[in-house]
C-alpha cells in the first residue's frame, strides 16, 4: 500500500451525495455512465485517478467495477485504499474486511488493515497485524514503517528512528525511510544528520513531489527562506494538484514578505479547488497583509463556510474587523454573532467561564451589540458580580439601548449597591486602574511552517487579549513578532516592563501547542516556562485560556493602599482577586517593591514593611481593613503597595529559596524556573511522518 494520507477535509457537494450513496448502498450519480466498460478497464481507470489523487473519481470507478464484478478483490482494496485516503477509517475498514475475506490474508491488505486501526487509534490490533506481516516477511518494509510510526506516536523517537535505519539497511534508497529520518533528525536538533538524509533523498528522489516538500519544509526550519521555496516551487512543478505545497510556498511568501505573490498564489488554489478552506484561509491572510479589507473578509468567511470550526480563520477575521472597519459597520454584528451564539451554548451547559469569554470576544467584535450585552450582563450577575453587572446596564443606558426592564434593574441595584464597600468610599471600583506589573509578549517563529499559515502572530494576540482583561497584568503594546531574543530583551527594558514573553505555536490539524518562556525585563533571565496542549474542538480556546490562566496565576498578589480615613482603610484588592474578610496584607512603602531579578516573584526588605491590614469587608474590586502600623511611627501613606502577609513556615519545613532581602513566602508563586505540566508527547512529529504514506 502507496497511498499517501491525506488531511480531511470540508466535501463538496457531489462529493457528499456520492459518499451518501456509498454509506447508504445506492447506486452513484454517474457509475451508470460507465456500464460499457469492463470491469478490468475501469480498475485501471480508477488506478490512474487515485495516482493523481481525484479519490472521488476513483471511488466511482471502483463501484461501477463493482457493479459488474461484486467479488472483483482489486476493486474492494482499490475503495479500501482511496477511503483510508479521505480519513473515511471506519468504510475503509470494512472494505478491507471484505478483501481479506475474498483474498485471505495477504501481507498487503494485513498491512493496510494495520494503517487504517492506526488512524481509527487502535494501536495495538495495528501493531499485532504489523507482527504478522513481518512473522512471513521479515524484511517487509510497509510493516516495519507501520512499526516505526506507532513508536513515534508512543513517544519512542530512538526506537523509530532504529527501524527506520534497518529499513534503509535492506533498501538504501528507500525514499519513505530517508524522509523519515531527516524529519526524526531535525525534530531532535541532529540538524548535520538531517542533512544528510534529505540531500540522499534527493540524490535518489528529486523528481519526487513528496521528497522537495519535505526539503522544502526542513529548509524553512532551518531559516533558509529562498531555498524553501524553490523547494517548494519543484514541488508544484512535479504535481500541480499537491496542495500542501502551494500552501507552504504561499505561507513561505508571506514570510519573506512578498504577500502579492501569496495571494496570487492561492487565488489559482481556489479556483482550482472552491473547497479547500486552508487556501481561503491563506489567501484571506494575504489580503489582510495588502491591506484588502473587503476581500480579506471574503476569503476568511469562505473559509469558515467550509470549516466552521476552523478557530484561527475565525479569530483571523474577528481580528481583520477589529483593525479595519468602523465600530458601526454591519459586518462586526454578522460576525460577532457566532460568538454570542456559542456563549449561549455554553451557558446551557452550565459552562460559565466559556460563555464569559465567548461574550466577551463578541462584544470586543460589535461593542454595541444590545442582546450581546444583555446576556454578558446577566452572566455576571448570576456569577456574584453585581457591580460589574450593573456597569453593563449603565453602558446599555449610555447607548441609548436601555428598555424599560433594563432602566428598572439598573436603578434596583445602583440602591441596592449603595451600602457596598467601593460606594461607601465615594469610589467606582470598575475604573480603577490595578494592573501592577507590566508584561510584553512576542510571537517566535514556530520549529517548521505550521498548518495555518501565520498562526503564531494570530494566537499570540489571542494571549494577548485574554490577559488584557487580568487585574494584575498590563500587557504593553509590541510589533508582535520577536527577530531574536536580544531585540524581544531590549524592547521589553526600554518599554519599562516587568516580563517578557516569548510565545511559541505548533499546530497539526487536530492539535495546537502554545508554549510560553518568560524572561525578567531588567536582567534577561529566564523566569518559568508554561505549555498548553489541547486536541479535538475549541483546542484553540482552550489552549489560550489555559495558557493565560497559567501566567496569570503566577506572580503574587499586589495591590496599593488607596483610601484612608484614621484606622480604616481601602486598598485595590477584592473578591475578584481572591481575596476575603480575615486576610492579612502588608503595607510595603511605595517604589520599594520591585520584581524579583529571578523568577516571577517580587521582593521587598523587611525594614520597608510600614503596617499590616486586617480585610474586614470585600467588594469585587477593592476591599476595606483595619491598618495596624508597625512600631511608633505611622509610616503609611497613599499610593503604598500592598502584599499578602506571608504564612509562617511550619516547624521542620525547609525555606522557600527566595533571593536574599524577600520575607518567607514573599513573592514564592511563581518565582522557581521553568514550570512542568505533564503534557502529553506533541503527535506533531509523528502526523507529519504519517503523511508520508
Amino acid at each position: 500500500m502507496t497511498v499517501p494520507a491525506r488531511r480531511s477535509r470540508p466535501l463538496g457537494p457531489a462529493a457528499q451525495i456520492l459518499l451518501a450513496a456509498v454509506f447508504l448502498g445506492l447506486s452513484c450519480p454517474g457509475v451508470s455512465a460507465q456500464a460499457g466498460a469492463d470491469a478490468p478497464a475501469l480498475v485501471r481507470r480508477a488506478a490512474e485517478a487515485r495516482l493523481a489523487e481525484d479519490w472521488f473519481g476513483a471511488i466511482e470507478l471502483y463501484l461501477a467495477a463493482l457493479k459488474l464484478n461484486p467479488a472483483y478483490t482489486d476493486a474492494v482494496q482499490g475503495l479500501a485504499e482511496s477511503y483510508y485516503a479521505l480519513e473515511e477509517y471506519g468504510q475503509a475498514l470494512t472494505r478491507v474486511t471484505e478483501a481479506r475475506r475474498l483474498k485471505g490474508d495477504d501481507p498487503a491488505l494485513l498491512s493496510m488493515e494495520a494503517f487504517i486501526r492506526i488512524g481509527l487509534g487502535d494501536s495495538g490490533k495495528a501493531a499485532e497485524l504489523f507482527r504478522a506481516v513481518l512473522a512471513r516477511l521479515p524484511n517487509d518494509l510497509e510493516a516495519r514503517f507501520g512499526l516505526a510510526l506507532l513508536d513515534l506516536r508512543s513517544g519512542r523517537s530512538t526506537d523509530a528512528r532504529t527501524r527506520l535505519l534497518e529499513s534503509l539497511r535492506i533498501s538504501p534508497r528507500n525514499a519513505r525511510a530517508l524522509l523519515s529520518l531527516a524529519l526524526i533528525s531535525a525534530d531532535a536538533g541532529r540538524d548535520r544528520d538531517a542533512e544528510t538524509y534529505i540531500e540522499s533523498a534527493l540524490r535518489y528522489h528529486s523528481q519526487d513531489a513528496r521528497t522537495q516538500y519535505v526539503a522544502a519544509r526542513l529548509a524553512a526550519r532551518g531559516g533558509r527562506v529562498r531555498e524553501a521555496v524553490d523547494r517548494a516551487r519543484s514541488a508544484l512543478e512535479i504535481r500541480p494538484s499537491y496542495g500542501e505545497a502551494r500552501r507552504l510556498l504561499a505561507s513561505l511568501l508571506l514570510e519573506s514578505g512578498d504577500p502579492g505573490t501569496a495571494a496570487t498564489l492561492m487565488e489559482a488554489a481556489v479556483a482550482r479547488d472552491r473547497g479547500d478552506a486552508l487556501a481561503w484561509y491563506t489567501l484571506g491572510v494575504a489580503r489582510t497583509r495588502l491591506g484588502q479589507t473587503d476581500p480579506g473578509v471574503y476569503a476568511f468567511e469562505a473559509a469558515l463556510a467550509l470549516r466552521p470550526d476552523d478557530e484561527v480563520a475565525r479569530r483571523a477575521l474577528e481580528d481583520l474587523v477589529i483593525d479595519a472597519t468602523p465600530v458601526e459597520d454591519p459586518r462586526r454584528s454578522r460576525v460577532a454573532a457566532e460568538r454570542f451564539a456559542r456563549g449561549r451554548q455554553f451557558e446551557s451547559n452550565r459552562e460559565y467561564e466559556r460563555a464569559l469569554s465567548e461574550y466577551r470576544r463578541g462584544l470586543k467584535v460589535d461593542p454595541y451589540s444590545k442582546p450581546g450585552r444583555e446576556r454578558y450582563a446577566e452572566l455576571l450577575r448570576l456569577r456574584g458580580r453585581p457591580s460589574s453587572y450593573l456597569a453593563e446596564l449603565e453602558f446599555l443606558k449610555s447607548l441609548d439601548k436601555a428598555d424599560p426592564g433594563i432602566l428598572d434593574a439598573a436603578e434596583n441595584y445602583a440602591s441596592a449597591l449603595t451600602g457596598a464597600v467601593g460606594r461607601s468610599w465615594g469610589l467606582d471600583q470598575l475604573l480603577l486602574a490595578k494592573r501592577p506589573y507590566r508584561v510584553i509578549l512576542f510571537a517566535l517563529p514556530s520549529p517548521g511552517p505550521a498548518y495555518h499559515p501565520e498562526v503564531g502572530s494570530v494566537l499570540t494576540r489571542a494571549l494577548r487579549d485574554e490577559l488584557a482583561r487580568s487585574a494584575r497584568f498590563e500587557v504593553l503594546p509590541s510589533t508582535g513578532s520577536a527577530g531574536s531574543f536580544a531585540d524581544a530583551f531590549r524592547t521589553a527594558r526600554d518599554a519599562g516592563a516587568d516580563w517578557f514573553c516569548l510565545v511559541r505555536t505548533e499546530e497539526t490539524e487536530r492539535d495546537v501547542r502554545l508554549s510560553l518562556d518568560v524572561y525578567v525585563a531588567r536582567t534577561g533571565s529566564p523566569a518559568s516556562s508554561f505549555s498548553s496542549l489541547r486536541s479535538g474542538n475549541d483546542r484553540v480556546s482552550r489552549a489560550v485560556s489555559h495558557l493565560a490562566g497559567l501566567l496569570e496565576s503566577a506572580p503574587p498578589l499586589r495591590g496599593t493602599l488607596l483610601r484612608r480615613n484614621g484606622d480604616a482603610v481601602l486598598v485595590d484588592l477584592g473578591r475578584n482577586d481572591g481575596l476575603a474578610a480575615g486576610d492579612l496584607l502588608r503595607v510595603v512603602r511605595k517604589g520599594s517593591l520591585v520584581p524579583d531579578s529571578q523568577g516571577i516573584g517580587i521582593t521587598y526588605k523587611e525594614t520597608d514593611v510600614t503596617a499590616e491590614i486586617e480585610v474586614t469587608r470585600t467588594d469585587e474590586e477593592v476591599s476595606e481593613g483595619i491598618l495596624r502600623r508597625s512600631g511608633y511611627l505611622d509610616r503609611s501613606n497613599l499610593g503604598d503597595s500592598v502584599v499578602r502577609k506571608p504564612k509562617p513556615p511550619e516547624p521542620g519545613t525547609p525555606g522557600t529559596g527566595a533571593p536574599a532581602g524577600t520575607p518567607p513566602g514573599a513573592g514564592a508563586a511563581g518565582a522557581g524556573g521553568a514550570t512542568t505540566t505533564g503534557e502529553p508527547v506533541w503527535p506533531g512529529l509523528f502526523e507529519e511522518i504519517r503523511r508520508l504514506r
